[in-house]
């Protein structure tokens, strides 16, 4: 009688800490399991964000290179027009206006 009362006994531990063995594992599961999530949400986020400052970064550099083509077209545009004008050219060695002779 005394052993079953052992085996009962170590039984009964053994339950308990199977129990406890699989709770503390389910629990450090589902931690696993909500930073996996975690880092996926981040990993989203994050390329979102980069694809934001790419296209940013896009209009800026239009909008820059847009202005600097604008003020070539007129640098351009004013340096021809001078040339009608007997104004000397991007050719010329003379930076002095030509004078009639």
């Amino acid at each position: 009688m005394d052993h079953v009362k052992k085996a009962s006994q170590v039984s009964s531990f053994a339950v308990v800490g199977l129990l406890f063995v699989v709770a503390v594992a389910s629990l450090w599961g589902v931690i696993g399991w909500k930073a996996v999530q975690e880092r996926q949400v981040a990993l989203v986020q994050n390329g979102e964000d980069a694809r934001n400052l790419v296209h940013s970064l896009a209009q800026h550099a239009s909008k820059t290179f847009g202005g600097v083509k604008i003020a070539l077209l007129g640098a351009r545009e004013h340096i021809q027009s001078g040339e009608r004008y007997g104004l000397p050219g991007p050719n010329s060695t003379n930076c002095w206006p030509h004078t009639p002779s």
